[in-house]
């Protein structure tokens, strides 16, 4: 989440520092990238879930090739699961719990519970897993720096 206020920040820096010489004219800039949506608003579709080998389902919200700085997904744990323990070459990844509860593990460790809230930081290359241990869905928003690829991930076995 850190990265998408950084970009944000940046553009509007960009956006402010210009603002300051020639206000109509960024005015006119920015009505036009907001009309257009594909700057600042992407549609997602609920839809497209798929369930992963790696125990979960998965709703890719924001993956695009032309945007490598991040990507973003959102994961979905039934109870009592624990998800394929992996790691994500070259790819650091943040979780942002959205409902439920669950155990995470970084690096072969207990990294401790987590709950609705709750921000979780993966290091690129560093093993990881989550169960979720409530009686609900466990939920969380995915966020990779740089983006997820499928050349990324690597499964780790037992």
């Amino acid at each position: 989440m850190l990265l998408l206020v950084r970009l944000c920040w940046r553009e509007w820096t960009k956006i402010i520092i210009i603002w300051d010489a020639e206000a109509e004219i960024i005015r006119n800039i920015y009505t036009s990238q907001q009309t257009r949506n594909n700057h600042f608003i992407w549609r997602t579709n609920p839809e497209t879930e798929f369930f992963t080998a790696e125990q979960c389902y998965i709703t890719e919200v924001f993956n695009q090739m032309d945007r490598p700085e991040a990507s973003m997904a959102h994961a979905r744990v039934e109870p009592g699961i624990t998800t394929q323990k992996h790691s994500l070459q070259g790819t650091a990844e943040w979780y942002y719990i959205l409902q439920g509860t669950g155990e995470m593990y970084v690096n072969h460790e207990v990294a401790g519970q987590v709950a609705s809230g709750d921000i979780v930081y993966v290091p690129a290359g560093t093993p990881q897993q989550i169960t979720n241990t409530g009686n609900e869905d466990l939920v969380f928003l995915c966020f990779c720096v740089p983006r997820f690829t499928p050349g990324a991930y690597s499964e780790i076995s037992v």
